[in-house]
């Protein structure tokens, strides 16, 4: 028995038997991961509303004098509604929304593979696509929206068609660029103008710089122009109790409002891309890089000048920062190869992709912050410093890794969900778990 064991063991592996080895583990890591960060939360949060307004479709005798439907409803501006309808009087409520939540997690991680596929190699395409499927994915304030949603909602389909547009855009396939996106918009205007945004990019903003430039800096006087002296229509302003409403139940819509969980998690994006164009080659995944950077950047200009400090309603409405959800996705997808990209480039460069590896690992903490601006600074600078310089630069940034490792880990043990909700209950674990160590050690003492 042992020589056949001994025998089997010394036959040759082929290396298309070893590829798909490979391929089957980085298939079942995904799948485990998938299932534990993105399992299915039931008919929660927007899902509720979303079903609402499919029931209404199915009864509406029933449900037309519903409140949230009699004054209008997101329900008229998208398509996603009659199709969930259709599906619930297939299969009824609760299997179509299990079913369609699955489906679209589905087409969204098939588009993410496909646009990332264009860009880089197999190997980078499924690591890239491991990030995004291990990380939460939130973007904006307050840990509200993420790229992969537990629950039925059209973002998701809007996000897969706006991918598959970028996939298209950058295969030179325009028309087909701007009818995915167009329906993407038809399923969620919100989430398809971000691939609206990121067309114009690639099609203006970044082969002619100075153009874009130009049409921006028009754009912004007539906004604030007409917003100013004919505040009528789609530049009509919030007045004053309106706006106290607002701003009380959805602090979110305003940048003035974001923490520094939110800014850091933000930044680390916005960090990502931009060491992606400093540091990827001339190809598709520098430019998408480009793309996603501007539509990002865009998205909190946009949302800092018309809500913040113009209040424009229809703006506010269409909360323009989210937006953002692409540069996230696109961040995930290209991580490893912008850090492939930097370990190559020589000690300058590693530094630079440790730190923003430790960024990613801090996450949303506020040391994110500071590190993630760090990423951007040592790309810009490090190339500068002589041999003996950088060398100490990349040992400083890898004990800084280390740090970040060390301190996920730590939060990791100690925090609690509770923490996402109350911040201020994190001062109070630690200690309360020494109390408690030492209350045991006491009657321990006293029992002996």
């Amino acid at each position: 028995m042992h020589a056949a064991l001994q025998t089997v063991e010394e036959l040759p592996v082929g290396e298309a038997v070893g590829r798909k080895l490979r391929l089957v583990v980085v298939l079942l890591l995904w799948t485990v991961t998938w299932a534990l960060l993105h399992g299915y939360d039931g008919i929660e949060h927007d899902a509720q509303l979303y079903t609402l307004q499919a029931l209404a479709h199915l009864r509406p005798q029933s449900l037309s004098h519903d409140v949230f439907l009699s004054f209008g409803s997101q329900d008229r501006y998208t398509l996603f509604s009659p199709l969930y309808a259709t599906i619930i009087g297939w299969l009824g409520t609760e299997p179509a929304a299990a079913i369609l939540t699955l489906i679209l997690q589905l087409a969204f991680l098939a588009s993410a593979f496909l646009l990332t596929r264009k860009l880089v190699s197999p190997t980078l395409t499924l690591l890239g696509l491991s990030v995004l499927i291990a990380t939460p994915g939130f973007y904006g304030a307050s840990r509200v929206f993420t790229c992969i949603e537990t629950f039925v909602t059209p973002r998701m389909a809007a996000e897969a068609l706006v991918l598959c547009g970028l996939s298209a855009a950058l295969s030179t396939r325009g028309w087909l660029a701007l009818t995915l996106v167009a329906l993407a918009m038809l399923v969620h205007p919100v989430m398809g103008a971000a691939g609206l945004a990121a067309l114009a990019c690639l099609n203006v903003a970044i082969p002619q710089p100075r153009l874009a430039a130009i049409l921006s800096l028009v754009a912004l006087i007539a906004l604030v122009a007409i917003a100013l002296v004919l505040p009528l229509g789609p530049f009509s302003r919030f007045e004053a109790d309106w706006l106290a409403l607002v701003r009380l139940r959805s602090p979110n819509l305003f940048l003035a409002n974001w923490t520094l969980d939110d800014w850091g998690r933000a930044l680390v994006t916005l960090a990502t891309l931009t060491v992606g164009v400093g540091t990827l080659p001339a190809g598709r995944a520098r430019t998408l890089c480009q793309a996603t950077l501007i539509t990002g950047l865009g998205s909190l200009v946009l949302t800092l000048i018309s809500c913040d400090l113009l209040q424009l309603v229809r703006f506010t409405q269409l909360q323009p920062w989210r937006w953002m959800w692409l540069a996230t996705a696109a961040a995930s997808l290209l991580l490893p190869a912008i850090t492939l990209a930097g370990w190559q480039s020589g000690l300058p460069g590693r530094a630079t992709v440790l730190l923003l590896a430790a960024a990613w690992i801090f996450g949303a903490d506020p040391l994110a912050l500071d590190v993630a601006l760090a990423a951007v600074v040592s790309m810009a600078l490090t190339r500068r410093l002589s041999p003996d310089v950088a060398r100490l630069v990349f040992y400083g940034t890898c004990g800084l890794l280390a740090i970040a490792v060390t301190a996920r880990l730590g939060w990791n043990s100690l925090f609690l969900d509770a923490f996402y909700y109350d911040p201020a209950i994190a001062s109070g674990i630690i200690p309360s778990r020494v109390k408690l160590a030492a209350w045991r050690i006491q009657e321990a003492m006293a029992g002996s």
